[in-house]
């Protein structure tokens, strides 16, 4: 193990200055990134105002073996890091000032992935649920770091975007801890958004047999969306807790 080390170390050493930026940067990522999301969280900070600077950058990476691409047929090229590399490049990034900046960037990108949810009843919504799929690494780790900087209402607005996925794709406790913990931060996010998440913590909870807290939740979200002018929230809550009657031969 010390040997590997001591090889992925005289690697990183024969780095240029802006190739070990941008590898500690690419760090944050958590089971791979496309290029868009590399220029997007990883660019150099303060910006370089090269548009190419992220690109040749990690290309060098890659011809250094630091760096994995994986073409997959019909899908966007994805590259990553084995875990060895990308846990020995964490080590030593975390003294790294820029690091926090680059999380929160980080946790921006993909909770703009999240915010873009098409409704369930859209032709987009699985092939969404398949692009969070491929992303469900880098997911948790947005979520987890809005939870550790106490952003409740970015974490919730992400959470409750997720909500349907989670159901449709069966991820059930997952999301029920997820949208918990983010349902128990302080906040300032919109009503609507929060009855986003009580409705998602709600039908999660319900489909788990926990009718209980899943009718808590739904007659907040329910009511959230009623105080809010968001009809289609409330008919939505409506339903699911009808569901719940059902269930109870209500």
């Amino acid at each position: 193990h010390r040997t590997l080390r001591d090889a992925i170390g005289w690697s990183y050493a024969l780095l240029g200055d802006e190739e070990r930026g941008l590898l500690r940067r690419l760090a944050v990522f958590a089971g791979g990134f496309t290029l868009e999301a590399a220029e997007a969280v990883a660019a150099p900070i303060p910006a370089s105002g090269d548009p190419l600077a992220v690109v040749e950058l990690l290309a060098a990476l890659v011809d250094a073996s630091l760096v994995v691409a994986r073409d997959e047929p019909g899908r966007e090229p994805r590259f990553g890091m084995l875990e060895t590399i990308r846990s020995f490049v964490a080590a030593v990034s975390g003294g790294d000032e820029e690091l926090p900046a680059v999380r929160d960037r980080h946790a921006l990108y993909f909770g703009g992935i999240a915010a873009a949810a098409p409704p369930s009843t859209s032709p987009d919504f699985v092939a969404w649920c398949d692009r969070i799929d491929a992303e469900r690494g880098n997911i948790r780790a947005a979520l987890a770091w809005l939870l550790e900087r106490g952003d409740g209402s970015a974490a919730l607005a992400m959470a409750g975007a997720l909500g349907g996925y989670w159901y449709l794709r069966g991820h059930l406790g997952e999301g029920r801890r997820w949208l918990e913990s983010t349902l128990s931060l302080p906040h300032a996010a919109p009503p609507e958004i929060v009855a986003r998440a009580h409705y998602g913590a709600g039908l999660l909870a319900r489909e788990q047999g926990d009718l209980s807290l899943g009718e808590r939740h739904l007659i907040e979200a329910r009511d959230r969306s009623a105080a809010a002018g968001d009809a289609a929230g409330a008919t939505h809550a409506l339903d699911a807790l009808a569901v719940i009657a059902r269930y109870r031969g209500d």
